[in-house]
């Protein structure tokens, strides 16, 4: 999109475009499929250029204007082109005011590359002063893009497909982008643009990296990128798509054809943890001057020769360094026309283009599709890859695992802000005192029901104190082990909070866990006394622990229902749980009381229960998250199904 602050002569304009249609024959092709085994690209000899006028005088004000350009080019992008009929090109003039206008110059990239582009805008211009002025004259016959086409079938296809197979042998997918979005607002547009700008000191900064380390500045680009792509995949070899110019110096006149020289190649980075950056810089550049010999190869072959699978795209995203500036090509009419860029977009069918164009500033314009990529991420890219060039910069000796990604704001929150987890909670209650405390709130309240069964929180509190009682008299005190092997019932919490009630530490055990685990495990803690419902089936002729069977509840049952006098305090271990043993032997994990009211207080924080929920016990004693189950609705009055194994293997 170009602005013309000083009028324009819509007919001579229109003119001028044509003249270069009818001069150049790659303006005049079209892509034909029906009349070959394969698709051919066809010279017609005439061809129209759409011209679309249209007057904006009449609107409320700029703003207006403006926001009507936004929707214009929205519905522009969807138009596409039918890729038979040439020109692949079409022009809207839109007249703003008596004075100025606007003009959308859209094309398809088949048929021009970017530096193309800006000698087009070149000549159409200077054709247009001309015509304005009477001195139009004969022009020169246009240099033609065939014998670029001839140049390039004559390339070696064999050498090229042995150089490729090699170069990416070991690589079957693509390096993907760390987000893919998963539903996309169709509200949306489609396709945006980031745009970064770094001031002309980072400029300055990196070409003297590159200097300093006898690379081109744009291999510094590459490298950066390369190595966020690295980090984001957690990988030491990465693949993404760069593009060279492919204009072959033999050609005569090869710098004045108009067409699509360019092309895009896969860049395979492999890097380590200690490489230095200079080193691997070097090593890089040297990667790019091999690829030089193979690129006129076309990516689709590339593509055929690769392990990735058909159909999938060898990379999620393409590095465009541009040295060539579209910009300039209306500058030196820009002072006498009044003519600037106000807008230049392209579009990819790769998910991210990076665009980096070296001027008096470094501006990196992040062109993405919606469908795939997130602003969000493309938000997160800026700022990581911001750091990684800050880091080169300020660092161009270090190892390249010591460059980090983070920004200040993200290493603030990380480590700082995130990282601040301390919560105030109480510092005098065991875990078995939340559930009393509970119990003398909602003494009536169901608690705990399982098979029929069902408890109130007084009923709970009273058959847990006479558990208490009788493990008392069985020397349970302060720091005595005593397992608990019982299937998931409502007798699994009495166990659990007569335990602690008594002033002892739990060791929770599976009654389905092989008998030389529970054995190795009862041995291991140094249990005292074993609960049980029924015998106890442990292979081990050494056991010293004593068992006490709760189906005799007969006997515990005549036991005192006040609650014992004893003394408890959070530093004392609440239960040991055994790991489960994948790397080696099964390992105890000993909880204090602190801990484990700390975790039920911060769930309680996250999950806000009240005494109208109800959860399902359905997890293994042996497995921490139990805790939760049986303990969380009991510090709010809530209530506990315990449920079987049979219902939840069911």
């Amino acid at each position: 999109v170009y602005a013309f602050t000083q009028g324009l002569d819509p007919e001579a304009f229109a003119r001028a475009w044509q003249h270069a249609v009818d001069r150049h024959a790659v303006l005049r092709t079209g892509f034909l499929w029906d009349v070959a085994p394969e698709p051919l690209q066809a010279v017609f000899r005439q061809a129209q250029v759409p011209v679309e006028h249209l007057d904006w005088r009449n609107m409320a004000n700029d703003d207006v204007r403006q926001e009507t350009l936004r929707a214009y080019l929205s519905a522009d992008r969807l138009r596409g082109f039918t890729l038979d009929r040439p020109p692949l090109m079409r022009l809207a003039l839109i007249q703003r005011t008596e004075h100025s206008w606007w003009t959308v110059w859209s094309l398809h990239h088949a048929i021009l590359d970017g530096s193309c582009q800006a000698l087009l805008i070149q000549e159409v211009m200077t054709t247009y002063e001309s015509l304005r002025h009477g001195q139009m004259s004969a022009s020169k016959p246009a240099s033609s893009y065939r014998g670029y086409i001839r140049w390039l079938l004559q390339q070696d296809v064999s050498a090229a497909e042995k150089f490729w197979r090699e170069y990416l042998r070991g690589v079957d997918e693509p390096t993907r982008l760390p987000e893919r979005v998963t539903h996309y607002k169709s509200d949306r547009e489609l396709y945006d643009e980031r745009r970064l700008d770094f001031s002309t000191e980072t400029l300055r900064a990196l070409e003297q990296l590159a200097r300093s380390q006898r690379v081109s500045l744009n291999t510094v680009i590459q490298g950066t990128w390369a190595l966020l792509l690295a980090r984001y995949g957690d990988s030491g070899d990465v693949v993404f798509g760069v593009t060279v110019s492919g204009r072959p110096a033999e050609l005569t006149d090869g710098n004045e054809a108009l067409g699509v020289f360019i092309n895009t190649l896969p860049l395979r980075v492999r890097m380590t943890p200690t490489d230095r950056v200079g080193e691997w810089l070097r090593t890089l550049q040297a990667v790019n001057v091999e690829l030089r010999h193979h690129e006129a190869t076309p990516l689709v072959q590339i593509q055929g020769w690769s392990d990735i699978p058909r159909g999938t795209s060898l990379f999620d995203s393409v590095l465009v360094f541009q040295n060539y500036l579209l910009d300039r090509a209306v500058q030196e009419y820009g002072h006498a026309c009044g003519i600037e860029a106000i807008d230049v977009e392209g579009w990819t069918n790769y998910p991210l283009t990076i665009t980096v164009v070296p001027d008096e500033r470094l501006t990196v314009i992040f062109s993405y599709d919606r469908r795939r990529v997130s602003d969000e991420m493309v938000e997160q890219i800026v700022r990581h890859w911001t750091a990684l060039m800050d880091g080169m910069i300020t660092m161009p000796d270090t190892r390249l695992a010591e460059l980090s990604v983070l920004s200040e704001q993200e290493r603030q929150h990380l480590l700082v802000d995130w990282n601040d987890s301390r919560r105030s909670f109480p510092t005098d209650r065991c875990l078995h005192e939340l559930f009393e405390a509970q119990a003398c709130r909602t003494p009536e309240s169901i608690a705990l029901s399982g098979e029929g069964v069902g408890l109130t929180y007084r009923e709970l509190d009273t058959k847990a104190n006479q558990l208490a009682h009788c493990l008392r008299k069985q020397g349970v005190g302060h720091d005595v082990r005593v397992g608990i092997c019982l299937e998931r019932s409502t007798n699994l919490l009495v166990s659990i909070l007569g335990v602690l009630k008594a002033g002892g530490t739990y060791v929770p055990l599976d009654p389905t866990y092989p008998t030389e685990r529970l054995a190795y495990m009862l041995n291991d803690s140094r249990v005292n006394v074993v609960l049980t419902q029924g015998p106890l089936v442990v292979a081990d002729g050494k056991a010293e622990w004593r068992t006490i069977d709760l189906l005799d509840w007969e006997r515990i049952g005549r036991e005192s229902p006040e609650k014992p006098r004893v003394l408890c305090s959070i530093e004392q271990l609440a239960y040991i749980i055994y790991t489960s043993g994948s790397t080696g032997r099964p390992k105890g994990v000993m909880v204090r009381h602190a801990g484990a009211v700390n975790f039920l207080l911060a769930m309680q924080e996250a999950l806000q229960l009240s005494a109208r929920d109800v959860m399902a016990a359905t997890t293994s004693i042996s497995f921490d998250i139990a805790l939760l189950e049986l303990f969380l609705p009991m510090m709010v009055g809530g209530r506990t199904i315990v449920m079987n194994r049979d219902v939840v293997t069911d």
